[in-house]
C-alpha cells in the first residue's frame, strides 16, 4: 500500500505541476483549455484516493 500511496502523491504532484507551468494565464505557450483541464482532474483524482487513505 504504501508504494500506491507514493504513486499517487507522485501523481498529484507532477499533474500539478505541469498543469500550472503550461496555465494559460502564466504560459506563453499555453495548452488548450481541454488539456489543461485533464491534467487538473487527474490531479484532483490523486486528491481523493489520497484523502480516502488517510480516512481509512
Amino acid at each position: 500500500m504504501p508504494a500506491f500511496i507514493d504513486a499517487c502523491c507522485n501523481c498529484h504532484r507532477v499533474s500539478l505541476q505541469t498543469a500550472m507551468n503550461h496555465s494559460p494565464e502564466t504560459c506563453s505557450k499555453p495548452v488548450k483549455a481541454k488539456h489543461f483541464q485533464l491534467m487538473m482532474n487527474s490531479a484532483d483524482s490523486c486528491r481523493q484516493i489520497l484523502s480516502t487513505q488517510h480516512e481509512a
